[in-house]
């Protein structure tokens, strides 16, 4: 339990790390990007979007705030001592159903491969059973009875952006039973919206 505790607590202390560096002068290239895609201040803000330029003052900073430097490393931001796993990208905190930011999503600018990089698997962090959006979302959909399902953080942002409050996002094109399970105690009807090409049309019949 403590352990847990420790790590729920490095994630909260990274993404906030994470989204005001998204705000410095010397990063409004990655603000820039974001805004381009139609993407508000309002939205970047209620889902707490951010960037990593600068790997060591994060190491640093967490460090000050008291994690051991091997738990640090254990934790799934950092590849080594020193080295974000998320650097030179946009970084899309992921949060369980209570809110507690459990992994992060890193996207590039470029062209650059891999365009994704996503937290390793870990005891607090499985995407089988994480919808993204679902903490923000729940409320509306216990409302409404209806849930709107969609591939990935962007989808899932851009329906929000747009008022429809009760989207949340699958990672990939997998709709696992522990996501229904989840969304069964919210919601009476499910809608999928999920890509229009080939991967996207099979995984909607899949998931059905």
């Amino acid at each position: 339990q403590e352990k847990w505790a420790d790590i729920y607590a490095l994630y909260r202390e990274t993404a906030q790390w994470y989204h005001d560096a998204l705000f410095l002068r010397e990063n409004e290239k990655y603000l820039n990007y974001l805004l381009d895609r139609q993407i508000s201040l309002e939205t970047i803000r209620k889902f707490q979007l951010g960037c990593s330029t600068a790997p060591r003052d994060l190491w640093f900073f967490l460090k000050e705030k008291g994690f051991d430097p091997k738990f640090i490393i254990e934790s799934g931001v950092f590849v080594s001592e020193g080295r974000d796993k998320f650097f030179w990208r946009i970084v899309f905190p992921i949060a369980n159903s209570m809110g507690h930011v459990v992994a992060f999503t890193g996207r590039v600018l470029d062209t650059s491969l891999p365009k994704y990089l996503n937290s390793p698997a870990s005891h607090i962090f499985d995407k089988s059973s994480i919808l993204y959006g679902m903490h923000l979302a729940k409320q509306v959909i216990a409302k409404s009875g209806k849930v709107f399902i969609v591939e990935g953080q962007m989808d899932t942002i851009a329906l929000h952006q747009a008022g429809v409050d009760n989207a949340v996002g699958i990672s990939g094109t997998a709709l696992t039973s522990d996501h229904i399970r989840m969304l069964k105690r919210f919601a009476k009807t499910i809608f999928l919206v999920l890509d229009s090409d080939d991967a996207g049309v099979k995984a909607t019949f899949a998931s059905i």
